[in-house]
């Protein structure tokens, strides 16, 4: 969100999109990239394909991963100016915790991204296994992960230790502005879907939710593609695969449906939000207000809003 405004990447064509506020309008302007009869908005390199994480901070600045050529790039509040701030342009996995100068090492993947309110942007990297953390100096450190791939339910530990397997989605607490929320798949002999928290302050690192039976906070979540962490403390996941999307409440452990009924399609206009179909939900985002923005590509490709004050979507 820029305000009142929607920000989302175009994974498929390049863009980074700007809907304005309000949607009944259907105004749609591109920022980054081409739409038809337009000019490019901002110079420097485009992501050429897939971009899955897009985040921004209270000056308007948007960052964004360049998921295929391995850049994390920031964008000025007005689209004019874009500016690599880590990345080379290669794909290339990079390990350890040693710090190095951002845009000079190269990334393997970078998908899920956001800051905090000392100016650091972390990110994800998807096939290195890793979180990593851009300082305002501009040195890249890794955070969370060891490097390897595979699953083991995480008690409370060190980040820098934990297997993180094939991290997505990024979200912070914006209670807090201490943890971040990481979605982690492991696709061993059986996929594992699991969220977990890691304290920026301190470093901690736990699982908080998991759909491994063996483990006594199970749930039977068959992908996590986005997360958004509400104003009111619940954390909300959008799973694809059983088109619903869940919000979690960390201090009781419950987990209930907010959105979908295990059913693809469109989903019905100003309906109840669980009594809906829903399309393949690639990503969540949310407002002050509680409301619920839920983009989804296959079977429906729109984005639907659900309205705190209703339910209604």
């Amino acid at each position: 969100m820029d305000g009142a405004d929607l920000i989302l990447p175009d994974t498929n064509y390049g863009h980074v999109l700007r809907v304005y506020s309000p949607f009944s309008h259907n105004t749609v302007t591109s920022i980054v990239g081409y739409l038809s009869g337009q000019t490019v908005k901002s110079d420097g390199p485009l992501f050429e394909y897939s971009s899955y994480g897009l985040w921004g901070n209270s000056a308007g600045e948007m960052f964004y991963t360049d998921y295929e050529r391995g850049y994390v790039m920031k964008l000025t509040h007005d689209g004019t100016s874009m500016t690599a701030i880590a990345g080379v342009g290669v794909y290339g996995c990079s390990s350890g915790a040693e710090t190095s100068i951002a845009t000079m090492t190269s990334l393997c993947y970078p998908h899920g991204i956001v800051g905090d309110t000392l100016g650091s942007i972390y990110f994800s990297e998807y096939n290195n296994h890793q979180v990593r953390r851009v300082d305002t100096s501009g040195f890249l450190t890794t955070v969370v992960g060891n490097g390897g791939c595979s699953y083991s339910f995480e008690y409370p530990s060190f980040g820098r230790n934990a297997s993180v397997c094939y991290p997505g989605s990024l979200t912070m607490d914006p209670v807090s502005n201490d943890i971040i929320y990481i979605a982690v798949t492991y696709g061993g002999s059986s996929y594992y879907h699991y969220i977990a928290a890691w304290r920026i302050s301190d470093g901690h690192f736990e699982t908080i939710l998991s759909n491994n039976n063996n483990n006594g906070n199970a749930y039977y979540i068959h992908s996590i593609t986005g997360l958004w962490a509400s104003p009111n403390g619940l954390l909300y996941v959008s799973d694809p695969s059983s088109a619903y999307v869940y919000k979690f409440d960390r201090g009781s452990g419950s987990l209930s449906i907010a959105a979908g009924r295990n059913e693809h399609g469109p989903p019905a206009e100003n309906s109840n939000a669980r009594s809906v179909a829903l399309g393949y939900a690639e990503a969540l985002c949310g407002n002050s207000a509680g409301d619920i923005f839920i983009a989804q590509s296959s079977y429906a490709y729109r984005i639907s809003v659900v309205r705190a004050a209703s339910n209604l979507i």
